[in-house]
């Protein structure tokens, strides 16, 4: 989901047991059975997937080697990048009555129940344990680490991430000068104005932390690349109606229509990833982890992949820029909730990749010999993983070979130990494997072809 919304380019394809094995030191696993998300399995089941649905200014860009080559890569063809991360958490007011168009009070949730009750317990109470509180500073270091390890395997090694998580102490937040609802439209007319408010707000609240608390670092702009505002509540993505909390802020990429100045003017902030510190509410349970890496696929450059105009998926569960794997839940024994989303996102398909530079490409023209493609998820080894046919300057087939097993051996979810939070897809010796691709639909996987007009 990105502010000012995406390229509409026609990307055509012709033992369920919970296992809470170890102790408290040690992460956990969980075995899940994925299940499609209702009858229309490629279709996810929310009201609002992109900020803005028309008028978008994203662009996929003209210049390229050749009249059939892909755009130039938008990160440098030798690139091994490290990206900076500002981490921030904010509050809004604490609502004295409870505000029926939003979720939560305006405060991060950080209680701490897993400190008295056992796994099963939690389990039983509130039938899941996905993203449980408390909602402090290492809730959210273990996404940015569970963040961290999806893009360096996705992208071979090539993308790393570092993070700093402010303010100081684990549960210290921001405190926000206005309520949820402020910044919260219900009218989607005025939907990017209260974000664009709030983005103002934030930043500006941080910019300025160390003048009115002396004992508050002053941060250094210049040195993040990227910035995560994690506010308190849930998402508006994620509101079905149980009842409908309207004022809820959409998860996304925004990018600022303006240039907030920082550091005393010598710096600008334009972008920033909204999410919230949970995205389950109205009974639909759903994990940040496939969200978080979807909206940083918009900070490296990549575009929506579903059509934006009427938020229906072109590319279904093979996309991360897509459906991203919400047509198909996890079920989990023991989860009285029925279906979990958002548990594992899905690898970027051949596009993506290919326009990041992740992934070398063989073009085939006039080649009668075999050409041989390696599956996305053997990332480490290497060879060519993508074919390109060309047919116009604009008009070109894409071939893929994609797999949902990598190792012939369960898949399980990884908890981390502290949090809960989903590290990623591991094996029962609590290895992370890199099987991102475990809700891509299919038993085993296949090739993929893609038909991409650009002129669209």
């Amino acid at each position: 989901m990105t502010q000012t919304g995406s390229l509409r380019t026609l990307l055509a394809i012709v033992l369920v047991v919970v296992l809470l094995t170890g102790n408290a030191t040690a992460d956990r696993l969980l075995k899940g059975t994925p299940v499609p998300a209702d009858s229309v399995p490629v279709q996810n089941f929310v009201k609002h997937r992109c900020l803005t649905p028309f008028g978008n200014d994203q662009r996929i860009g003209g210049d390229r080697e050749k009249p059939w080559s892909l755009p130039y890569r938008s990160l440098a063809t030798d690139f091994d990048t490290t990206i900076h991360c500002l981490v921030l958490r904010f509050n809004f007011q604490l609502e004295e009555t409870d505000d029926p168009n939003t979720t939560g009070l305006g405060h991060m949730d950080m209680s701490r129940p897993l400190d008295t009750l056992s796994d099963s317990a939690y389990i039983a109470r509130n039938g899941y344990l996905i993203d449980p509180p408390p909602h402090d500073a290492n809730y959210f270091n273990a996404h940015m680490q569970a963040l961290s390890e999806y893009w360096e395997t996705v992208s071979e090694g090539k993308i790393h991430l570092t993070w700093d998580i402010f303010p100081p102490g684990d549960d210290s937040v921001y405190q926000l000068p206005y309520s949820m609802s402020h910044y919260g439209a219900c009218d989607f007319a005025n939907v990017i104005e209260g974000l664009e408010q709030y983005f103002i707000d934030g930043i500006s609240l941080v910019d300025t932390a160390h003048i009115l608390d002396p004992g508050h670092p002053d941060i250094d702009f210049s040195q993040y690349q990227a910035h995560f505002m994690f506010h308190a509540g849930s998402d508006r993505q994620n509101d079905i109606g149980f009842p409908t909390t309207c004022s809820d802020l959409f998860t996304g990429f925004i990018r600022f229509g303006g240039a907030l100045p920082v550091d005393n003017g010598t710096h600008t902030v334009r972008t920033a990833l909204l999410m919230p510190e949970t995205s389950i509410q109205d009974g639909r349970i759903t994990a940040l982890n496939a969200v978080m890496a979807h909206e940083f696929g918009h900070q490296l450059g990549l575009i929506d992949l579903y059509s934006t105009a009427t938020f229906r998926t072109q590319l279904g569960d093979f996309a991360l820029m897509d459906n991203n794997g919400f047509g198909t839940g996890v079920e989990f024994a023991g989860f009285t909730v029925g279906k979990v989303f958002g548990t594992t996102p899905l690898y970027p398909m051949a596009w993506s990749r290919a326009f990041l530079g992740l992934t070398d490409l063989v073009e085939i023209r006039n080649d009668t010999s075999d050409v041989r493609l390696l599956a996305a998820e053997l990332y480490e080894q290497t060879g060519p993983k993508i074919a390109k046919v060309p047919i116009t300057d604009k008009e070109y087939y894409l071939l893929e070979n994609r797999i949902t097993e990598t190792d012939g051996l369960q898949t399980f979810v990884l908890l981390d130990s502290t949090t809960s939070v989903i590290k990623g897809p591991s094996d029962s010796t609590r290895t992370l494997t890199g099987e991102y691709d475990q809700l891509m639909p299919g038993d085993l996987g296949g090739m993929l072809i893609y038909l991409v007009d650009e002129a669209v």
